[in-house]
């Protein structure tokens, strides 16, 4: 499964314009408004890193009624800034939001039910949550509620309601709904398998620098679906994709410089990117201790103290 939305919404969002369940548009730093002023002031305060100051001005706000500042003190102690991180308490607070008809709040209330922050996971009223925010406008929790739907999480599985969610999500430019309509072409799930369509939505992904998009771009490439077999044009988006933290695609890489397909047979590199692979884990197969142990083989014990060295220096390079 594609993983789901879970960031921290950015701080400065609070300029852009958020639908509500009413279908009232809203500004939350309207510049004729002192309550928005004061949610700004509250802003500068984070900003500055004095957390304390932010609880001061928001908590008020927040008490009053106010939609922003109850959501962003519900951020604050999910987060632990300022105050003790305290699930139940943001919770409360988004609860107070949502009921205002924040669609942030309804899709944050939804992943802590999907993840279980702070309380039991209950999938089905994540996705009742999800729903509330998607129908709303809002594009992470369309993404989140399409990948249910994919995989009958708390909702019958419907590929045509998956489908339908990630193209809304996919619409307002979100690259994991792109890089999941990508993988329903190219399993045939829901729609007839087709990957020409599956390496376009790939590629809308990719170009957000989205490093599973580039990692399946360079599948494709590699097995030959829907595209003439070119080792050398998949090895170097496995390279994007591992250079930029993807486990699988470093894992992937490591075994073209093991066989020397697309890339010189280097075991040096091999081992480097393997090693790498199983450090960041997640997505890596069931075979990566074995594509170690084949690559061992052929180092010596100083080779690879050599590259294990530097492997722990590798840093993900930033998305360009």
């Amino acid at each position: 499964m594609v993983s789901f939305c879970t960031e921290r919404r950015r701080r400065w969002d609070w300029q852009i314009l958020r639908v509500l369940l009413s279908g009232l548009l809203v500004f939350a730093g309207f510049a004729g408004s002192a309550a928005a002023q004061t949610v700004n002031d509250g802003y500068e305060a984070f900003e500055a890193g004095d957390y304390e100051r932010a609880v001061e001005i928001w908590r008020p706000l927040a008490e009053g009624g106010d939609v922003d500042a109850q959501f962003y003190l519900g951020d604050l102690y999910e987060y632990g800034d300022g105050v003790e991180q305290n699930y139940g308490t943001a919770l409360e607070w988004y609860k107070l939001a949502a009921k205002q008809g924040d669609a942030e709040a309804l899709f944050r209330i939804g992943v802590f039910y999907d993840f279980g922050y702070g309380l039991d996971v209950d999938y089905e009223t994540a996705a009742e949550f999800y729903t509330l925010s998607a129908d709303a406008g809002h594009a992470p929790a369309q993404f989140n509620l399409g990948l249910m739907y994919l995989e009958g999480d708390g909702v019958q599985q419907d590929f045509d309601q998956a489908l339908h969610y990630f193209e809304r999500a996919a619409g307002q430019g979100h690259a994991g709904a792109q890089n999941s309509i990508g993988v329903m072409y190219d399993n045939g799930e829901g729609v007839a398998q087709d990957y020409a369509e599956a390496m376009r939505w790939y590629r809308l992904a990719a170009d957000q620098g989205l490093p599973i998009a580039m990692r399946n771009i360079g599948l494709l490439y590699d097995n030959g679906r829907g595209v003439e077999t070119d080792f050398v044009e998949a090895a170097r988006w496995y390279r994007r994709s591992a250079e930029l933290g993807h486990a699988p695609a470093m894992q992937d890489l490591g075994l073209m410089y093991y066989y020397g397909e697309g890339v010189p047979l280097d075991y040096e590199l091999s081992y480097y990117w393997l090693w790498l692979a199983r450090e960041n884990g997640d997505g890596t197969d069931e075979y990566i201790d074995g594509d170690i142990a084949l690559t061992t083989e052929e180092l010596t014990a100083s080779q690879i103290a050599n590259i294990e060295a530097k492997a722990r220096a590798w840093q993900p390079r930033g998305i360009e």
